[in-house]
């Protein structure tokens, strides 16, 4: 009996690793690998991109740019008409997530569960209850996954970036939803998109 009690704990081991553990396995491995890989040429004098898992490392891993100015269908009633489109950029070289909410359209334009936010340095010079809040999604909202490589595209009002202000998108890496369907972002990050990067016009 004694002999054959590890026999039977490795039978019921290997059955825990299938299914969403497998994929936990793989993507710490695929993770490892990259680190393994990065020892292995620490020797090189030119820089790698195997430090990290940003596709293009003169770029953060996920960032915001302006894409135009133009009008917008209000989400609420103390919007203005006037609107700027954003683009969030996922430079890592696997999946991200972030909340979105409302109905996708045609032209694959989504609206992202964002905050507005106080430059540092800058002071508002209007009541502090005329600070634009944002998007802040709790519930009802739907989990967004940008492909490695690939951008979203959303508008926000004009008034979320006015002078002094930023606008912040959080999003989850696939690495730290292991094993999760992507439903839970309870680890989050902020995209910054700010007033003064905005094009003069």
């Amino acid at each position: 009996m004694e002999l054959r009690q590890p026999i039977r704990e490795t039978v019921i081991f290997r059955k825990k690793y299938t299914g969403e553990t497998m994929k936990v396995l793989i993507l710490t491995f695929f993770i490892f690998s990259l680190s393994f890989v990065c020892l292995a040429q620490t020797n090189d004098k030119t820089p790698s991109a195997c430090n990290d898992v940003r596709l293009d490392v003169r770029k953060p891993s996920v960032f915001i740019t302006f894409e135009k100015f133009g009008e917008r269908i209000p989400t609420r009633e103390d919007e203005s008409k006037e609107g700027i489109w954003l683009r969030l950029h996922n430079n890592t070289k696997l999946k991200i997530y972030l909340k979105t909410y409302g109905a996708d359209n045609e032209k694959d334009e989504y609206q992202v569960s964002h905050e507005v936010q106080r430059m540092p340095g800058f002071e508002w010079k209007r009541k502090e209850s005329e600070l634009p809040i944002g998007y802040r999604i709790i519930k009802n909202y739907r989990v967004r996954e940008v492909e490695s490589g690939k951008s979203i595209l959303f508008s926000i009002p004009k008034e979320n970036l006015a002078d002094g202000l930023a606008v912040v998108v959080s999003f989850s890496y696939e690495w730290e939803l292991l094993g999760d369907s992507g439903g839970d972002l309870s680890i989050q990050h902020q995209a910054p998109f700010w007033a003064t990067d905005l094009p003069n016009i």
